[in-house]
């Protein structure tokens, strides 16, 4: 074989050789921006007091980690709620006119001074991306076994939606905030486990030998909305 003839054909060996091996190397991929997150865990249990708990993890996966608020002090670009103005730019009392919606506390702020007197109570619009957290919770039908409704916790106990449901606003995991609902452990370099306290000495009485299960979804900062996940049912 002449000298020309074998580089040539040694040439080609490389160049088959690295394209093959080319092929093989893992390609990296920019991390996703919207968070991505996967069930760990679901706990319960009932303190002395007569309080129960239960415990909800999950595994946040968010490409550039921009999740949890920095502060919990009024954010002025995302505010919990707006008061609606009339057209004179006031804002609209309960009971201004017919045309209102009667009285709840999805559509009005209560306002009190320090002493928790009201003094007032003006119609609202709230924001829907105030919190950053939302859990559902969806109560098995006691007449149609395996079918689940989604239960309304503001609704239990009063007629006026004033109760409290599990929406939640966590803190950024690296902050130094404490004395919230939630905890953190960072398992991975973009992955965040996150474990949120859920109290109410409701649960006793509402969940008791009823199935039932839990839908979550988290937003980041930059408000883009996770996906979707459920819970396994559970028994309280």
């Amino acid at each position: 074989m002449s000298n020309k003839l074998f580089l040539s054909s040694l040439l080609f060996s490389l160049i088959v050789l690295y394209a093959c091996n080319d092929d093989e190397l893992p390609v990296q991929r920019e991390l996703d921006e919207v968070p991505q997150i996967q069930f760990f865990s679901l706990t319960k249990s009932t303190t002395d007091d007569g309080f129960a708990s239960l415990l909800l993890t999950i595994d946040i996966l968010d490409g550039d980690a921009d999740i949890g608020v920095l502060t919990f002090r009024d954010d002025p670009l995302n505010p919990r709620f707006e008061y609606l103005l009339d057209n004179n730019g006031n804002r609209i009392r309960f009971g201004d006119s017919s045309d209102n919606p009667p009285f709840n506390c999805v559509d009005y702020s209560v306002e009190q001074d320090v002493n928790t007197f009201v003094t007032d109570t003006f119609l609202i619009r709230l924001n829907p991306l105030y919190n950053n957290l939302e859990v559902d919770f969806f109560l098995e039908d006691e007449q149609v076994p395996g079918q689940f409704e989604l239960l309304d916790w503001r609704a239990v106990g009063n007629d006026f939606l004033c109760g409290e449901n599990f929406y939640g606003r966590f803190q950024d995991p690296a902050s130094s905030l404490t004395g919230t609902q939630f905890s953190f452990e960072q398992i991975g370099p973009n992955t965040t486990r996150l474990t949120y306290d859920m109290s109410s000495i409701a649960f006793p009485f509402v969940l008791t030998d009823r199935s039932f299960q839990l839908r979550c979804s988290v937003r980041d900062r930059a408000l883009n909305q996770s996906n979707v996940i459920f819970t396994p049912e559970m028994v309280f």
